[in-house]
């Protein structure tokens, strides 16, 4: 029986995808799709017991080790002598082998991760959750480089470090060290989710905003002190009323490519 109710998607640099599911944890590594929009199994890892774990949120390091962000509750995966634990809690980081068979670290972190994103160059781990905030982790997983307080949901690291949180319709950026170096309103309604991730040195939020009687999508390019690069979609009352425009549409995701590119 497939126990899947959605599933979050990486690209590795080995070019295979690795995909988790949820309503109890597994993980698989996947190769070349035969035809387009088609994925070939290769390998699959059950990282779960009895009851529900939910997975948050998968990212590939820069050796190919897959990070899953899950909840483990009252149980370990992998050898007792591979687990970490940073703060008591069930929400625990999984590194896998590039095979995904091999659990080679867990960490234990807190209440709950809500997200991950592992640095494309460095290796280094970035977190958010419950009531951690925001965590950079060394790239082995194990140790902390940084915390500070953060309600943040979502979570980028840019290649030379910087950290940008998403935290309702706000976005706060940190330096490679931890320290605020803007905090910024953008035009996302918070309630309604979203997501961040660093082009090079711009933030590139979505998400959705109300508009004409519908909700529309919202994707926008900001400099890490607030200024506004670009701005998509999101249209204002009167132009969704003279298009007629009727469909309510939201930005779910946004990620960079292995190549740089959004």
């Amino acid at each position: 029986m497939t126990r899947f109710a959605f599933a979050f998607v990486a690209l590795a640099a080995c070019q295979a995808e690795h995909v988790i599911g949820w309503q109890d944890v597994a993980a698989s590594t996947c190769g070349p799709a035969l035809v387009a929009g088609a994925f070939r199994p290769c390998t699959a890892t059950y990282l779960s017991g009895t009851g529900d774990e939910g997975a948050a949120a998968v990212d590939v390091g820069p050796d190919g080790t897959v990070f899953v962000a899950t909840g483990l509750v009252g149980r370990t995966v992998g050898p007792a002598e591979r687990a970490t634990s940073l703060a008591p809690g069930a929400g625990t980081l999984v590194r896998l082998s590039p095979s995904g068979r091999e659990v080679i670290s867990t960490v234990a972190v807190g209440e709950q991760i809500l997200d991950v994103e592992v640095e494309p160059t460095s290796g280094r781990i970035a977190l958010v959750g419950r009531p951690f905030g925001l965590m950079v982790l060394a790239p082995e997983g194990r140790r902390a480089l940084w915390q500070v307080p953060s309600s943040g949901l979502r979570v980028a690291m840019s290649a030379t470090g910087s950290v940008a949180v998403l935290a309702g319709a706000e976005v706060e950026v940190y330096d490679g060290a931890g320290a605020r170096v803007a905090r910024f309103a953008t035009r996302l309604e918070g309630e309604r989710g979203g997501d961040v991730a660093f082009v090079e040195d711009t933030v590139v939020v979505t998400g959705s905003r109300a508009a004409g009687g519908v909700v529309q999508p919202v994707l926008d390019g900001y400099a890490a002190n607030g200024d506004v690069r670009f701005r998509n979609y999101g249209w204002s009352t009167d132009a969704v009323l003279a298009r007629q425009l009727q469909a309510s549409t939201v930005g779910v995701a946004v990620a960079r490519g292995r190549d740089g590119k959004l």
